[in-house]
């Protein structure tokens, strides 16, 4: 399907075929997928850039804590 990316679960763990997730595998912003369903909802430039930030503190602050 087209705009997915990758499966992701809640912690931005990277899933599996069985979403399962793959040990240290993280995808955050424009890597991890589903936000967008089968279609692009507005094609403009910088549109995921907030998410991407957000998204990128949060997993780091999540990996640091480890």
């Amino acid at each position: 399907v087209a705009l997915c990316g990758v499966t992701i679960d809640e912690y931005q763990r990277v899933l599996d075929v069985t979403y399962n997730p793959i040990v240290n595998l993280y995808a955050s912003g424009n890597n991890s997928g589903g936000r967008f369903a089968i279609e692009y909802s507005t094609p403009m430039q910088g549109l995921t850039l907030g998410m991407a930030m957000t998204l990128g503190r949060v997993l780091g602050k999540e990996i640091c804590a480890k």
